[in-house]
């Protein structure tokens, strides 16, 4: 599995603190829109290789992992319709590792992998690298709350 722990606190969160206890200020790194990209580059020289890796670290593997294989992380028929088109070949572009106003981890690292589409259930999400609408959020919870 390849995983962030996505801790994209504000600038204001990490600015916010009286500058004598580390301690105190918001830790932690966005990584979650950075991760397909710098995973990708793993592999870059061999894109089908790419996807493969892709695939099993980023979806398959971690379903398994948290007990939701019978829900998710491969396309068989009973699954989840989660589905994510990439195309290796985009415009080379910045990586933005939160649309949060967040400290960016990876400035000046880029990457030409766009994502063409993404179906959540079967109902398309993202067109053309760009969230269809974002201010509602289409993710379900794996497991009830505690």
């Amino acid at each position: 599995m390849i995983a962030t722990d996505h801790c994209a606190f504000c600038r204001a969160d990490k600015d916010d603190w009286d500058g004598r206890d580390v301690r105190e200020v918001a830790n932690g790194l966005a990584g979650l829109g950075g991760l397909p990209h710098l995973a990708w580059k793993l592999w870059a020289d061999d894109p089908d290789q790419a996807a493969l890796e892709l695939a099993l670290r980023l979806s398959e593997n971690p379903a398994q992992r948290l007990g939701q294989g019978h829900r998710k992380g491969a396309l068989r028929p009973g699954l989840d319709a989660d589905v994510v088109l990439l195309d290796p070949n985009g415009p080379e572009r910045p990586i933005q590792s939160s649309l949060t106003d967040a400290p960016e981890p990876y400035p000046g690292f880029t990457s030409p992998l766009s994502f063409r589409a993404v179906f959540l259930r079967g109902v398309p999400v993202v067109e053309q690298d760009r969230l269809l609408d974002p201010a509602h959020p289409r993710g379900l919870p794996l497991q009830g709350s505690a």
